[in-house]
């Protein structure tokens, strides 16, 4: 089982920034997530650590990855999105406590975002595969 590494490099209330490697895949790409609200459900990224991750088809997103073993949360996926940002301080989501997979970082409207998503959710299902498990490794450097 292949270690995926995130390196989480900067957040704010818009979200936050990371970089995923998998080196055995050849795999580096962006990933967005809401900001650390003390992994509060739905709110909040998950917290740094190391996680199982596992195949999974979702009836919102098809065929993903779902992130198990997190403390007091469940549906933790990585699927393709932009936006990531705190709704209670009025910035929009795509994420509930989600993994969101985008090439680089840009802006839609006045937010920060994350963009070209399906170019790197499709990098990610082509070098890891789509029925891969997977030890995801949450690092923060912010």
């Amino acid at each position: 089982m292949p270690d995926v590494i995130l390196y989480r490099e900067s957040s704010n209330d818009q979200g936050t920034f990371g970089t995923l490697i998998c080196k055995d895949a050849g795999l580096q790409i962006r990933i967005l997530e809401l900001p650390d609200r003390n992994n509060e459900a739905r709110m909040s990224r998950i917290p740094a650590g190391k996680y199982k991750v596992v195949p999974f088809n979702s009836p919102k997103f098809g065929r993903c990855w779902m992130v198990t073993g997190v403390p007091h949360r469940s549906y933790v996926l990585f699927h393709k999105g932009n936006l990531a940002g705190d709704t209670r301080q009025g910035w929009k989501t795509h994420s509930h406590g989600c993994l969101l997979t985008h090439t680089y970082r840009g802006r839609l409207g006045r937010q920060t975002a994350g963009l070209n998503a399906q170019r790197a959710f499709s990098e990610m299902r082509s070098k890891i595969g789509l029925n891969a498990t997977f030890n995801l490794i949450i690092i923060e450097l912010c």
